[in-house]
């Protein structure tokens, strides 16, 4: 069976709690498409904003999802949640205040917040703030310059709350949106060199928490945090070529995350054995796209050995993707998980994969189909076979045909 709502949601938050991030998102993605539940829906894209706002540094993406929650409610009314669910919508809504690119989107979250949470702190203490800021004239983007600053304080560790990824996520809103913010060209640089700052200190702090050179699991689940920046920091530089600091700083980025993926590359790549100890799906289908053919080998063999039905989805996507590395022993690997789980979906996608351009894809694709011994597979391998020009392929085809055949 495949994995549940509920059952996705906690290995989210599992991940995150390790500091796995970028699987953590993937989970409370898939947790989202596993059910047609608004309160499941709710909590998944929740989860989603919390941790693009407060892990990754993603304002943007933290904004979508803060908004999905409120439409959610919206469109199916507080009553659909249950009681101790309900304050989802407020915390929604008070979230997507900090994200809010002008003072009218400000203003209009709060009248909404307002009847919900009247007594939240962002209702009596911020928002009369901002209005006075906004009678005196004052700017948006000054007021979310304030705010982003208030989050940490690098230069006074005693006065420092460390909200790094908040902070972050503040002025990555105010670069993608400088231009309707009409960012002074001082806010521009000052938001750019702290983008970079602050994500070099959260990866920094991440590595740290994985274990630094004992983590074992691929450093790109947490490199985005400094990754996604640096299109951001190239944009300011293309505007500003004769700016040295926020050059410096770019990189100052760019070197940590070579070092980081050099230090990967030298460890011998993914230690594929403490994968399948873990029962880490995501991370052997990724391995699956390794250069090494070695390791995406090991990696197949786990996965066909672990025969664990969060496999299936990921894998047949994997095996439609034309840029995969080796879609051929993806076909392969399936074949072998549907032995064990009996999905139709992989059959249809194996049978599917008979017609590939891509050689390697139909050879793995008929010896998968041999393997997992459903006799539905008899007429396309024989349709195939007939029509294929490559003859290891058709002979590949054909001693799949002799297994499915022995066995009916």
């Amino acid at each position: 069976m495949n994995p549940t709502a509920d059952q996705l949601l906690e290995r989210g938050h599992d991940l995150a709690a390790a500091s796995r991030l970028m699987p953590a998102i993937e989970a409370f993605e898939e947790a989202r498409q596993a059910t047609t539940s608004p309160v499941d829906r709710a909590l998944a894209s929740y989860n989603l904003g919390a941790y693009y706002w407060a892990h990754l540094g993603n304002g943007e993406a933290a904004r979508r999802e803060f908004h999905a929650v409120a439409e959610i409610f919206d469109e199916h009314g507080r009553g659909q949640f249950p009681s101790n669910l309900r304050v989802l919508q407020p915390n929604a809504l008070e979230n997507e205040m900090l994200c809010a690119v002008s003072f009218d989107e400000f203003e209009a979250l709060a009248e909404r917040l307002r009847v919900l949470a009247p007594n939240a702190p962002i209702v009596t203490r911020l928002v009369p703030e901002v209005h006075r800021a906004r009678e005196n004239g004052e700017r948006w983007s000054a007021r979310m310059m304030a705010i982003a600053e208030g989050y940490y304080n690098r230069s006074d560790p005693e006065h420092d709350v460390g909200r790094y990824g908040e902070a972050l996520s503040t002025y990555q809103l105010l670069l993608l949106h400088r231009g309707d913010l009409r960012l002074s060209r001082e806010e521009w640089h000052t938001a750019t060199y702290e983008c970079c700052a602050l994500s070099i200190r959260m990866l920094s702090d991440c590595l740290i928490k994985r274990g630094g050179d004992d983590d074992p699991h691929s450093p790109e689940e947490f490199l985005p945090i400094v990754t996604d920046c640096l299109p951001l920091v190239e944009d300011y530089l293309a505007g500003n070529p004769g700016d040295d600091v926020v050059d410096g700083i770019r990189r100052k980025s760019e070197e940590f995350v070579s070092r980081i993926r050099q230090q990967w590359a030298t460890r011998g790549g993914p230690d594929i054995k403490e994968m399948e100890k873990q029962r880490d799906v995501e991370a052997l289908i990724r391995a699956l796209s390794d250069e090494d053919e070695d390791v995406r080998v090991a990696a197949g063999e786990a996965l066909g050995r672990m025969n664990d039905p969060r496999a299936v989805e990921p894998l047949i996507a994997e095996l439609k993707d034309e840029d995969s590395v080796d879609r051929g022993l993806v076909a392969l690997v399936l074949g072998h998980l549907v032995t064990e789980i009996g999905d139709r979906r992989v059959l249809e996608a194996l049978i599917a994969a008979l017609k590939d351009d891509d050689d390697t894809v139909r050879l793995g694709a008929a010896v998968g189909l041999g393997i997992n011994g459903d006799t539905g597979a008899v007429l396309p391998l024989l349709n195939a076979m007939q029509a294929d020009q490559i003859p290891e392929v058709r002979s590949r085809m054909d001693e799949a045909l002799h297994r499915l055949v022995s066995r009916a």
